[in-house]
């Protein structure tokens, strides 16, 4: 049966991001939301009010630029329904995990043909001003923590509230997203008003906002009526919202306490210390089913670890308490619910709050998700908490994150042996350490016993030594897709090395070795190892631009506008469709010899430029080769 919401989020960072249609407003660029609403006509009056009326008339009449949509226009824009795909909230036995078809309410500013012609008349900077410094917005890092709301950002806020605000009570809002808005306290009340009068609510996030502890508590308080919390909240993001053990006790005790819908909690980024770590272990030895718990940027201390680690430890002991009682096997009606995913980066642990995580560590069946980065654990801490993941070979670890740190070559030998012969654990990052060679020999070691898929160990103390040993188990690796060697100086040597890996390698998604200071001759040689590779997967490769290299191999000059990602897809073009011959099948590793690679390339090209199919098959390459990165998440 469809199913009708009202989807409110910010406008797509990217252009080009999946799902871009089904964010709610109707954006072209990472800024064009703003110059829709924005009116730099208006702005620039504002600043010349000081001069005559004749003045005034006389620079309207030199300039030939149209008006900008204004707030009131965009608040009358149509509202049209369209059928689009959103994914739905609830658990697993009621449908968790279904995309359906359903209708969505979406709001949207100009048409294509009226921006087409706003930018084609666009003002020359002679005849009038650009928008000024304070009102103009830029791109946005979704991780880029030091993004501070400007006048038009908020003018655009107002907009959204007002939507919003004319949608509350119609009951069929499913998603809210209104990150980086500048909200404030008394925004709250309407985001209460939104979770009492919609049930069908599953997706609530307010990041990096500026609630507080005030506005935190308006809207736990909503969560919880008549002792019944919201039956579809599974993701509340509240993340960099300047909340504080108050906010955190409010939010403890009307929304996880006794919940056993909300699955992802993110509260990252705040001011939570040791009371409001208190407050959260009560929530959760209370019962609830969090899956997924950041708490990363908060100074929670030894103290409150040591607290959020037993209650962690605790809810995962009733899990398997609950499992032995039916055998073993899970019964849909009586899912026992364990924390799968605990980020505890930054968070002041020190050596005393390391040693109840790892005592937590020595019997969890649940964890997959660990994160660690900026805790200041050394050598001996990493030996302990070796020694907990060596004990429990049960653990479920899929990733672990221990960036930003103080391991030498002595901790990661500890870590190696720990998760040697480990058949989940798929994720490790070791960047920003004290690590050397050795180090980077122990990883090339592990790789042959671990199927690893990410590995980063970004900017520590390895030289072409350790870089070669690596490349040597990277040839023959089948499991790798991301690699991330920035910030270590890399001579010929070592780029020899890298070339020789990416020749042989058949696994390999993405490559960084930014900020590596290679050499023109070292990137040749890199270059040459990936276009000779005729099984290469490579789709995204950072460091130095790929284009004007492969020209200098023989190939054709591809255009001065394609990216690495549309050179690499290319690469993978030719080889898919070269039918020249070589002295060994395609399917063998190793590269080819530098006359096929050329023949190829040039036999691709000229296809591309003679074939409509070939352009057509090139551009479904390219675009099964983009990274799916849509800005919902998934209950």
């Amino acid at each position: 049966m469809p199913e009708s919401c009202l989807v409110i989020s910010p406008p797509s960072r990217k252009e080009g991001m999946p799902g871009e249609s089904e964010m709610g407003i109707n954006s072209r660029g990472a800024g064009s939301d703003v110059e829709t609403f924005l009116d730099p006509e208006r702005s620039r009056r504002r600043n010349q009010s000081t001069c005559s009326s004749n003045a005034r008339n006389s620079a309207a009449k030199q300039s030939k630029t149209p008006r900008a949509v204004t707030e009131s226009d965009a608040s009358d824009t149509e509202m049209k329904w369209t059928q689009e795909s959103t994914f739905t909230g609830g658990e697993s036995g009621a449908g968790e995990g279904r995309l359906q078809k359903r209708k969505v309410e979406t709001i949207e500013g100009p048409g294509e043909e009226e921006e087409g012609k706003q930018g084609a008349s666009g003002r020359s900077s002679e005849d009038s001003p650009s928008c000024p410094q304070h009102e103009q917005i830029r791109p946005v890092d979704p991780m880029d923590i030091s993004y501070c709301a400007t006048p038009a950002s908020l003018r655009l806020k107002d907009v959204l509230l007002s939507r919003l605000d004319a949608a509350v009570h119609t009951g069929r809002i499913q998603v809210i997203d209104l990150s980086r808005r500048g909200l404030l306290a008394s925004d709250s009340e309407l985001i209460r008003a939104a979770l009492r009068s919609n049930s069908q609510l599953a997706v609530l996030k307010l990041g990096y906002n500026y609630l507080g502890d005030k506005g935190a508590s308006m809207i736990a308080s909503s969560c919880s009526k008549d002792g019944r919390h919201h039956p579809r909240l599974t993701v509340l993001d509240l993340g960099f919202n300047g909340i504080g053990d108050e906010g955190c006790t409010e939010l403890s005790l009307h929304m996880v306490a006794g919940n056993h819908t909300l699955r992802n909690l993110y509260l990252s980024g705040n001011n939570i210390k040791k009371k409001g770590a208190m407050a959260m272990a009560g929530a959760i030895l209370h019962g609830c089913s969090l899956a997924k718990l950041h708490l990363s940027g908060n100074k929670l201390g030894p103290s409150g670890m040591k607290v959020l680690s037993g209650a962690v430890a605790e809810m995962d002991a009733r899990r398997q308490h609950l499992l032995q009682r039916q055998g073993g096997i899970v019964i849909a009606s009586v899912k026992p619910q364990a924390i799968e995913q605990l980020l505890l980066d930054n968070t002041a642990m020190r050596s005393r709050g390391l040693v109840t995580l790892c005592s937590m560590l020595v019997s969890n069946q649940s964890l997959s998700v660990l994160g660690l980065s900026s805790n200041e654990i050394d050598d001996r801490d990493m030996a302990l908490l070796s020694q907990a993941l060596a004990q429990n070979k049960n653990i479920p670890l899929t990733a672990i994150n221990l960036s930003f740190n103080k391991i030498t070559c002595v901790g990661v030998e500890c870590f190696m042996n720990a998760i040697w012969g480990s058949k989940t654990l798929k994720e490790v990052k070791l960047d920003n350490n004290k690590m050397q060679d050795r180090g980077a020999q122990l990883c090339s070691v592990v790789l042959g016993a671990v199927p690893l898929e990410v590995l980063d160990i970004s900017f520590n103390r390895v030289s072409t030594v350790g870089i070669k040993a690596l490349m040597k188990s990277i040839s023959e690796n089948e499991s790798l897709t991301m690699l991330s060697l920035s910030g270590i100086p890399m001579d010929q040597n070592a780029s020899k090395a890298i070339s020789y890996a990416l020749a042989y390698n058949q696994s390999l998604q993405r490559f960084h070795i930014d900020s590596c200071c290679i050499g023109y001759s070292g990137q040749r040689h890199i270059v040459a190892g990936i276009v000779s590779n005729r099984n290469v997967k490579l789709r995204t490769f950072t460091g130095f631009p790929l284009g004007p290299i492969t020209k200098t191999l023989g190939l054709p000059q591809v255009p001065e506008d394609w990216g690495n990602e549309r050179v690499l897809s290319f690469v993978r073009f030719m080889w898919l469709h070269s039918n020249v011959q070589v002295d060994a099948p395609s399917s063998s590793r190793g590269p080819a010899p530098p006359s096929a690679v050329a023949a190829s390339g040039k036999k691709a090209f000229a296809a591309l430029s003679a074939s409509d199919s070939c352009k057509l098959q090139f551009q479904q390459v390219h675009a099964a080769a983009q990274v799916e990165d849509s800005p919902m998440i998934a209950p």
